[in-house]
């Protein structure tokens, strides 16, 4: 039987997984795993920690597992900032054969630093491996390669049997294309966070919602948002802050402009919402001062 089948050990593990829901992925009891399968519960629940930003926990938990030194190493770069090479995972990366961990990890070490070609490159090499799938779509969206990404899920989906993992990657790429695909995305982005509640499904439903012009529904899914994070104890991500600003401009109240941009820096001051804002900034005071000479 296959583990990620419907009826398959792993199945509810990496649903939760991921759809975001970490906090359900940590509470999963190893024990309940049979053997075969519970190396790859315990990276599930390694990397949640980790989604958490709970590093210490990860640190632990991870002795346990075969990959403990790739995990140790990711950790470190990631609490060094992300902006520095680690010469482990830099040794992983040159050293095949290498497993799906070691390619999902590595190749989100390449693009954290920038290395965007080279991540690809290494991604490329998986044998049947969905989440490297999916993380060869975001990077061709990010880098505006629309047509690859579209081709890589068409690939994909000769073997891909409805995985979550590929129906996330189908909807990214369909927000991307927008026009009539906005409204399949909101279908599904609706379903999933009824299913499956967490920070990461109510986003993707509040970007989805944005972009259909549901004002008002997009405020009440960043209602839901800041409950959620209060429920878990966990801090938002910086991208509901920034959709915060979109639906209050909507709405026509500015109030809490200056506050959640404040929030965003705090978490992330490289944000794109950021790194655009204050380039218009600099455009108009630009042109200001051209109308004063």
């Amino acid at each position: 039987m296959d583990s990620f089948s419907d009826s398959g050990e792993l199945y509810q593990i990496r649903q939760q997984f991921f759809t975001g829901q970490y906090v359900n992925v940590i509470e999963s009891d190893l024990l309940s795993f049979s053997e075969t399968n519970r190396e790859k519960a315990l990276e599930y629940i390694v990397r949640a920690y980790i989604g958490l930003g709970k590093y210490q926990k990860a640190r632990d938990l991870s002795l346990d597992s075969e990959s403990s030194q790739l995990f140790q190493d990711f950790v470190d770069f990631l609490e060094l900032g992300a902006d520095s090479e680690n010469a482990g995972i830099e040794a992983v990366i040159q050293s095949p054969p290498h497993s799906e961990l070691s390619l999902v990890l590595g190749g989100i070490y390449l693009a954290k630093l920038g290395r965007v070609e080279e991540s690809l490159a290494l991604l490329h090499l998986h044998q049947n491996s969905l989440e490297c799938v999916s993380l060869i779509v975001q990077l061709y969206l990010i880098t505006n390669r629309v047509k690859k990404a579209q081709q890589e899920l068409e690939i994909s989906s000769r073997w891909a049997q409805d995985s979550i993992v590929h129906n996330l990657a189908e909807s990214w790429v369909n927000l991307t294309l927008g026009g009539s695909l906005y409204q399949s995305s909101f279908y599904f982005f609706e379903e999933i966070s009824q299913q499956h509640t967490s920070i990461e499904t109510l986003l993707g439903l509040l970007v989805v919602s944005l972009q259909l012009h549901h004002v008002e529904e997009s405020a009440d899914i960043v209602t839901q948002l800041y409950e959620v994070a209060q429920l878990h104890g966990i801090q938002l991500d910086p991208s509901v802050y920034a959709n915060e600003i979109t639906i209050g401009i909507l709405k026509g109240d500015t109030s809490k402009q200056e506050e959640l941009r404040e929030k965003i820096k705090q978490s992330n001051p490289n944000h794109p919402y950021l790194l655009d804002y204050e380039a218009r900034v600099e455009q108009f005071d630009a042109i200001v001062a051209r109308y004063h000479e």
